[in-house]
């Protein structure tokens, strides 16, 4: 009897935890997204900040010759369309565009096929059974940066790339921010992609 209470109270609380996950807008993973442009007229610092909810998900979308964010008068450009997509740890590797500071940064994704429709999924769970799967806390924050400039011969850098483009006014990084169980007793979508 024991065992199935137990059994009873695990799959409960494993629905509570579904039942308030979120699935947020998709990020396209490309510098000619307007959110990595610099706001010149702000007075921000040059990234994106995501707070999220544990147990949602986003999508990370690699560039691709199919999708046009904005109104262009020429064709994409596929030659400038590699990407790659790195999660930190530590401040000092997003602060300065290097994942070589620290060893516990994580290359997640290589935007390597531009005439392909390819994404990334990140799910932003506590515990999962996969010992190789992306974990997050509740309370603290993650850093996904790209350091490629978007040629397939920078295509591997571990360092600068659009991550800090401040020739060209880009910016390709977020701090995401897991919010804190304790601070979700709304039902109301957590997510806020805003510019510093």
């Amino acid at each position: 009897m024991r065992k199935v209470l137990l059994s009873v109270f695990g799959l409960l609380i494993n629905m509570v935890c579904v039942s308030s996950s979120s699935m947020y807008d998709s990020i396209f993973w490309d510098p000619q997204n307007p959110l990595f442009r610099n706001k010149s007229q702000s007075c921000s610092t040059g990234y994106m900040t995501l707070k999220v909810r544990l147990q949602s998900k986003v999508f990370f979308i690699c560039p691709n010759t199919a999708t046009v964010l904005q109104k262009t008068s020429s064709a994409p450009q596929s030659a400038t369309m590699y990407e790659n997509l790195w999660i930190a740890y530590d401040r000092s590797v997003f602060d300065q565009c290097n994942t070589s500071l620290s060893n516990t940064s994580k290359l997640l994704f290589g935007c390597n096929d531009p005439t392909a429709l390819k994404y990334f999924p990140v799910v932003f769970a506590e515990f999962t059974a996969d010992p190789n799967s992306l974990k997050f806390k509740d309370g603290k924050k993650y850093y996904f940066i790209g350091t490629s400039d978007g040629t397939q011969t920078h295509f591997n850098d571990p360092t600068g790339g659009h991550c800090n483009d401040t020739k060209n006014g880009i910016f390709m990084k977020i701090e995401v921010y897991v919010c804190k169980k304790s601070n979700l007793t709304h039902t109301g979508n957590v997510q806020l992609l805003q510019y510093n």
